[in-house]
C-alpha cells in the first residue's frame, strides 16, 4: 500500500489558490490573512488614493483543481456549520471566493444575503456537519475590482439593515452629524409621526437669517 503524500494535492490546490487572489488584489486591496482561520481566511479592505476605506469584509476561500460552470454559476461546497456562523453571529460581510486553479480565475459571492433569502436556518441545524453547494455566479469575477467594491459597499449597506443598532444609537449617529454642521448650536432630537424633529438652542449669541417660501411667493428675514 502506497503511503500518503507528505504534501497532499488539496495543499497544494489551496496555496495555488492563495497566489492568485493575492495577485488579483495587489493593487488597491490590503489583505489580513486570519491566523487561526476559524471560518474566514481574510479580512479584506478596498484602499482609494492611498487611504484606507473603512468598507471591511471577511473572505472565505475554496481553491480547486478545476470547476464546471453550469447555467452562468459554479457550485461550491462550504460547511454547513461555517454558514450558520455568518447568517447568525458574523456582523461584517462574508464573501465566498471559489478559485479555480486550473484556469486561473475565481469568482466571488456574498453569502449571509443568499443564505437568509434562499435557506432555512432551522433545517440546516439539523445537520451542521454536513455540506451544503453554494451557487457562485461567474460573472463575480474577483479580479474585477471595480465589481467587487461594488458588491462590498452593497453587502455592508446591508448587514447594516440586518443589524441597525438600537435607536439610541442612531439618534446619537444622527446627532453628531447634525451638530457637525454647526457647533454653535445644542440639538435634539425626537422622533414624531415618523418624522425627524430637530430642536436648537444656540450656545452662544448666534446671527442668522430664515428663508421662507409661501404660496410661491419668496422672502428673506
Amino acid at each position: 500500500m502506497a503511503a500518503k503524500p507528505t504534501v497532499a494535492p488539496q495543499a497544494e490546490t489551496d496555496r495555488m489558490a492563495c497566489a492568485l487572489v493575492a495577485g488579483w488584489l495587489a493593487e488597491g486591496w490590503v489583505i489580513r490573512p486570519q491566523s487561526p482561520d476559524y471560518h474566514e481566511d481574510y479580512l479584506i479592505e478596498p484602499v482609494e488614493g492611498g487611504e484606507l476605506t473603512g468598507l471591511k469584509f471577511f473572505a472565505q476561500q475554496k481553491g480547486n483543481r478545476t470547476l464546471k460552470v453550469k447555467d452562468g454559476v459554479v457550485m461550491q461546497q462550504v460547511k454547513i456549520k461555517h454558514l450558520l456562523y455568518y447568517a447568525e453571529k458574523e456582523q461584517l460581510p462574508v464573501f465566498l471566493f471559489s478559485v479555480d486553479v486550473g484556469v486561473k480565475t475565481g469568482y466571488f459571492v456574498f453569502l449571509q444575503e443568499g443564505i437568509d433569502n434562499h435557506h432555512d436556518l432551522g433545517t440546516l441545524k439539523k445537520s451542521p456537519d454536513s455540506k451544503l453547494s453554494v451557487a457562485v455566479p461567474v460573472k463575480n469575477v474577483i479580479a474585477d475590482s471595480g465589481m467587487l467594491v461594488a458588491e462590498v459597499r452593497r453587502s455592508l449597506a446591508y448587514m447594516k439593515r440586518k443589524y441597525p443598532g438600537s435607536v439610541q444609537d442612531a439618534i446619537a449617529q444622527d446627532l453628531r452629524r447634525m451638530s457637525e454642521l454647526d457647533p454653535r448650536w445644542n440639538l435634539t432630537l425626537d422622533v414624531i409621526g415618523g418624522s425627524k424633529v430637530y430642536t436648537a438652542s444656540p450656545k452662544e449669541d448666534v446671527s442668522f437669517s430664515i428663508q421662507m417660501q409661501i404660496e410661491g411667493v419668496h422672502s428673506a428675514l
